[in-house]
């Protein structure tokens, strides 16, 4: 991990760079992002005020990790409920001249320890089977793979005693 990285969580003066963020790596591979299409400006706006919004609520934990006041990495985990069991939807992003270095890895513990705080059990991750670094990051994280077809679904669950 590189030395003076600072992992917190997601503010509102992140937000334009975050958004940046989201762009650069949808236009790297637009299969690695939940959009179909190249998102606007407007519609990655109005997405950063709802994860904003979520945070409040504590419906998501949302991570950044900063590197000389640049965000170059996010992990964000949507918290849902089925039942009695919490579970939470991990996504996770880093700059492509940052990879490789631990960043990914460390914002998942750092987001995966406030999920435990939440009492959530379960960590599923959707990866497209083309995304061969994400599929290798999750495995190498304990991530088990639940369903293969277009999309590769990994599971982790979560010690909570």
């Amino acid at each position: 991990m590189p030395k003076n990285l600072n992992l917190r969580e997601l503010e509102e003066k992140d937000v334009d760079q975050a958004k940046f963020l989201v762009s650069e790596i949808y236009a790297e591979n637009p299969k690695t992002t939940n959009f179909t299409y190249r998102p606007s400006y407007k519609e990655l706006s109005d997405l950063f005020k709802t994860k904003l919004s979520m945070l409040n609520e504590k419906s998501l934990i949302d991570m950044v990790a900063e590197l000389k006041g640049e965000i170059v990495g996010e992990c964000e985990i949507v918290l849902k409920q089925e039942g009695k069991e919490k579970y939470g939807i991990v996504g996770i992003i880093v700059k492509r001249e940052h990879r490789r270095k631990g960043i990914g890895s460390s914002l998942l513990k750092k987001a995966t320890e406030k999920a435990k705080e939440l009492k959530i059990s379960t960590l599923v991750a959707e990866v497209d089977k083309s995304n061969k670094p994400a599929i290798q990051f999750f495995k190498k994280e304990g991530f088990k793979e639940k369903k293969n077809g277009e999309k590769i679904v990994f599971e982790q669950r979560l010690d909570l005693s």
